[in-house]
């Protein structure tokens, strides 16, 4: 192995150690100004040395191998700050994993090798719910969609194999995204922009999406009720 692959390899692991290193607990981070100006300053004075990119690697190769390490990682996370971006959090529920953004969240499934690749099974719900108009929107290989409604309230569920759900994004920017625990099962938890709230998660099979504008204590009951024909 090269100095350079090794160097890299070493890179990566530091930034492994920092993303462990965040609180999951807290969804964003502000960061000072005078850190910040700090941080441009010395961004700035890096990219004066494009203008002459010999000079810079001739004295970046003196460095000793860690220093090189911390250099690397500072302009990195000074890039990211100076672009707007945010560190994100990252949860992960049994094969899926959120990674929650200021102004949204992208969802990933993985773990999904002995996973059916189309629906195989039949998750209805068993909660009597008696005075709600039932309208199925989509009954197919890949996709369950069924919607309950009445003159108050709205009930949509639905559930797809992992192998579909590779990368949703979820508009979380108005309550962000946690991790609940109901029913014995660990999910995904967000709140729409339009007051419907959400709960995403993984049986180890298939992605289930419930959406509600019930309480949460008639929400929880509903769930429980989901059973595979």
């Amino acid at each position: 192995m090269n100095n350079n692959s090794l160097f890299y390899e070493l890179l990566d692991e530091q930034a492994r150690k920092l993303e462990d290193s965040i609180d999951q607990s807290i969804p964003y981070h502000r960061f000072s100004l005078s850190y910040r100006l700090k941080k441009k300053a010395l961004l700035k004075a890096y990219l004066k040395t494009l203008d002459d990119s010999d000079k810079f690697e001739r004295s970046y190769s003196k460095l000793r191998f860690n220093q090189r390490v911390r250099i690397a990682l500072l302009a990195a996370i000074t890039a990211l700050l100076l672009t707007g971006a945010s560190i994100y959090v990252t949860y992960v529920i049994g094969g899926m994993k959120a990674e929650m953004y200021a102004d949204h969240s992208d969802v990933f499934s993985f773990d999904d090798e002995n996973a059916p690749e189309f629906i195989e099974d039949n998750y209805r719900i068993t909660y009597n719910l008696e005075g709600y108009e039932h309208i199925i929107v989509d009954n197919d290989e890949i996709l369950y969609w069924e919607i309950y409604e009445n003159d108050t309230d709205r009930i949509s569920f639905s559930f797809s194999p992992k192998s579909t759900y590779k990368n949703a994004r979820l508009n979380t920017e108005y309550s962000g995204i946690k991790k609940i625990e109901m029913n014995g099962k660990e999910m995904l938890y967000f709140v729409t922009s339009n007051d419907y709230h959400c709960l995403t998660w993984d049986n180890g099979d298939y992605i289930f999406e419930f959406y509600f504008t019930v309480s949460f204590e008639k929400a929880e009951e509903i769930i429980k009720s989901i059973k595979k024909e």
